[in-house]
């Protein structure tokens, strides 16, 4: 999986659940700062 490939992901809590469950912690947090800062949130 290319990280660089997201653009909008839609975010609600099936869709953040299913990346936890297919992704390590690590990857998880990454991933989910990356789609966030996508849609102008920064956490």
């Amino acid at each position: 999986m290319n990280l660089i490939d997201f653009t909008i992901i839609p975010i609600n809590n099936l869709s953040i659940k299913k990346i936890v469950d297919d992704n390590d912690e690590k990857e998880t947090d990454l991933l989910v700062k990356i789609m966030l800062n996508r849609l102008g949130i920064v956490i």
